[in-house]
């Protein structure tokens, strides 16, 4: 049997799939720089003291930042480095959480 599982990476941190939601970055980018420019954007997030991304702040741009976490991959596909830095494959998790997540769910029945 095959078990076709995938991982969920983020190149250098979890903070790069938020960052994309904000803007675009193709350059490689240290964990530090990551979170505070997170934060620049996101002024309640806080690696130490509140690491939680604020949904409300992130949900207008996601679909940006699956085209924008998408076209990273292609760009460390070409380079040769497929997780390099910087690159994400939180937004697959995601899109699979969104399409298959659903219809596992039981409910309760009324």
């Amino acid at each position: 049997m095959n078990n076709s599982i995938e991982v969920a990476y983020s190149n250098p941190c979890i903070e790069f799939w938020a960052l994309l939601h904000f803007s675009a970055s193709d350059r490689p980018l240290g964990r530090a720089e990551t979170q505070a420019e997170v934060k620049r954007h996101m002024p309640s997030y806080d690696h130490e003291r509140q690491p939680i991304f604020e949904y409300k702040m992130l949900k207008p741009n996601y679909e940006v930042a699956v085209s924008r976490a998408s076209l990273g991959r292609f760009q460390r596909k070409e380079d040769r480095q497929e997780r390099g830095n910087p690159s994400t494959r939180i937004d697959k998790l995601l899109e699979e959480i969104r399409q298959f997540g659903v219809k596992t769910v039981k409910r309760p029945s009324d």
